[in-house]
C-alpha cells in the first residue's frame, strides 16, 4: 500500500503548523521523518491516523482520499499509529497488551496466533508474557507497543519517537523489528530525534521545517 500526503494544511490552536506539506512512503519502505520541535512530525502522523482533520489537502491511501475518516475508520483502512511514549496498559499483563490490538481495531479473528507468532519471535518478551507490562524495560515496553499495533494487520504503520530514553541494546533491537515489518512489505514511517540511529534503517529521510517536508539529501 502506497501512503501520499498532498498539500496539507493542519491547523492547530489558530496556529498552522502544516502548510502545503508533501509526503509519501510506500510498501517495504521505512521512511524517517525529523525536524525541530513544534516543526510539525506528529502533527503529520495524527493528521494520517485521523486524530486530526486537515484544513485542506489530501491523504491517499493507494490513490484513494481519505482525510477526515475518523481514527477507527483509518486502522481499517490498514494505518496504524504508534504514538510516543511506550503506552503500555501497565497494570495488564504483556500477552493481554497485545490482544487488545486485536481488539480495539475489531481484529480479533485470528489474534491468538499473532500474539503466538510475535512471542515466537521475542523469547525476552515471550518469557515475561505474564507480567504486567508496566514492570518492563522501556525497550521491551516499546518492542510490546509495537507488537500491540500488528495485531490490527496494518499495512501502513506511524511510529512516533520509538527510541526516546532507550539504551543501545534496546534501540538496535527496535530498529531491527522495524527492519523486518518493512521486510514483510509494510510502509514504515518513524518520527524520532536520533538521525544517526534512523539512518541505519530507512530507505530515506525527510525534514520537517516551516510546514513542509523536503528530502534530507536535499538539504
Amino acid at each position: 500500500m502506497r501512503l501520499s500526503v498532498e498539500s496539507l494544511h493542519v491547523r492547530r490552536a489558530q496556529h498552522m503548523v502544516l502548510r502545503g506539506l508533501d509526503f509519501a512512503a510506500g510498501a517495504g519502505e521505512i521512511v524517517g521523518v525529523v525536524g525541530g520541535n513544534g516543526a510539525g512530525k506528529s502533527t503529520l502522523l495524527s493528521a494520517v491516523a485521523g486524530l486530526i482533520v486537515p484544513h485542506r489537502g489530501a491523504v491517499r491511501l493507494d490513490g484513494r482520499r481519505v482525510e477526515g475518516s475518523s481514527p477507527q475508520s483509518m486502522v481499517r483502512h490498514g494505518v496504524c499509529l504508534v504514538p510516543q511514549g511506550r503506552r503500555v496498559f501497565p497494570h495488564l499483563s504483556v500477552r493481554r497488551n497485545l490482544e487488545l490490538g486485536g481488539f480495539v481495531c475489531r481484529r480479533k479473528a485470528g489474534a491468538e496466533s499473532r500474539v503466538a507468532d510475535f512471542l515466537d519471535r521475542y523469547p525476552r518478551i515471550a518469557a515475561r508474557r505474564d507480567v504486567e507490562a508496566g514492570a518492563l524495560s522501556g525497550g521491551e515496553q516499546s518492542l510490546v507497543v509495537l507488537g500491540r499495533a500488528l495485531m490490527a494487520q496494518p499495512h501502513v504503520l506511524l511510529v512516533d519517537e520509538p527510541l526516546m530514553g532507550l539504551d543501545r541494546e534496546s534501540t538496535e533491537a527496535v530498529l531491527a523489528h522495524l527492519r523486518e515489518l518493512a521486510g514483510l512489505g509494510m510502509a514504515v514511517v518513524v518520527v524520532d530525534h536520533d538521525r544517526e540511529a534512523l539512518a541505519s534503517v530507512t530507505t530515506r529521510t525527510v525534514v520537517v521545517e516551516d510546514g513542509r517536508a523536503r528530502d534530507m539529501e536535499r538539504a
